[in-house]
């Protein structure tokens, strides 16, 4: 589910399914890339294990942005990967 976004009237439907590492049972962490219409995506994604029953001992989540801008993207790696 996505949690929070800025603007908040943007149309992110789809976009927890995209940010989300394929296999992601097995991956401590990864960069993923996506598209949502004309925008480029890039989400850090980072499997924490944590003590819980409710969350089956791992908590898994993605920070990601979108950008009109394919290239540009990668000046962001560094906030997501902090910000995760």
């Amino acid at each position: 589910m996505v949690e929070w976004c800025l603007p908040q009237d943007i149309d992110l439907e789809g976009v927890e399914f995209k940010s989300m590492a394929s296999g992601s049972h097995k991956i401590q962490s990864d960069f993923i890339y996506f598209r949502k219409g004309p925008f480029f995506g890039l989400a850090c994604f980072a499997n924490m294990p944590v003590e819980s029953e409710l969350e089956r001992g791992a908590r898994m989540k993605s920070v990601g942005i979108l950008s009109p801008s394919y290239t540009l993207l990668y000046r962001y790696m560094h906030f997501l990967e902090n910000q995760v």
